[in-house]
Order: structure tokens, then C-alpha cells, then sequence
């Protein structure tokens, strides 16, 4: 794995990789690092919904027979 946070000075930027990427398949991935402080933010708050708006299923019995009936 390669990681390195830069600050662009430009719209194209030139990026050296370590040798053992040469003649592989890599993935480019660029973001603003404050994205990744709202993912954070964001995954916190997507467990809250799901605990907020979760069905209680401590009472559901499965019917094998009713599930398959035609």
C-alpha cells in the first residue's frame, strides 16, 4: 500500500510510486481530506438511524409451509 497526503499546487500533478507497483494494476483514489472527517461524522449517524428506525422482530416466527406455499 501507498498512502501520501499532498497539497496540489496545480490541477496536474505528477505522482512516483514505489517499484514494486511498476507493471501492476493500481487504484487512484484522490479526496479532500476533510471529506474523510465527514465519513467519520457520517457512519456515527447512520448507526443512529439504524437504531432509531430498527423493527422489533423478537416476536416473528417463520412459517416454512407459508412461505412456500404457491
Amino acid at each position: 500500500m501507498y498512502h501520501e497526503i499532498i497539497i496540489p499546487s496545480a490541477t496536474k500533478q505528477t505522482i512516483q510510486f514505489p517499484e514494486e507497483f511498476v507493471g501492476r494494476q493500481i487504484e487512484i483514489i484522490a479526496f479532500p481530506v476533510e471529506e474523510k472527517i465527514r465519513e467519520v461524522i457520517n457512519r456515527n449517524n447512520a448507526l443512529d438511524f439504524w437504531k432509531a428506525n430498527s423493527i422489533d422482530m423478537s416476536n416473528f416466527k417463520f412459517n416454512r409451509s407459508e412461505a412456500n406455499e404457491r
